[in-house]
């Protein structure tokens, strides 16, 4: 499951406890699903320099600089992922 299928599961199952009449521990679950995806998108959106990017995706700093010719900062959503590297989120 990754975090944003965590935080759409949460919402669900604040719907749920809305509709069981306990909205106070449904608006502590939103919220709480709100902050995730606010992290996330954070995250996914932060510049991260060529050499920063060599180190989170398995491709080498120069490899970066060819995919992404003329940038000094790549956003962390936009990076391609090597086969076999893990990499959070």
């Amino acid at each position: 499951m990754t975090p944003r299928e965590l935080a759409e599961r949460w919402r669900a199952d604040a719907d749920l406890l809305r509709r069981r009449g306990a909205p106070h521990q449904a608006d502590c679950l939103e919220t709480c699903a709100r902050e995730l995806e606010e992290i996330l998108t954070q995250y996914e959106l932060e510049q991260l320099s060529p050499t920063d990017a060599a180190t989170e995706t398995g491709y080498s700093a120069g490899q970066i600089r060819r995919l992404f010719p003329g940038r000094k900062r790549i956003p962390r959503k936009d990076l391609p992922k090597k086969p076999g590297h893990g990499r959070a989120a």
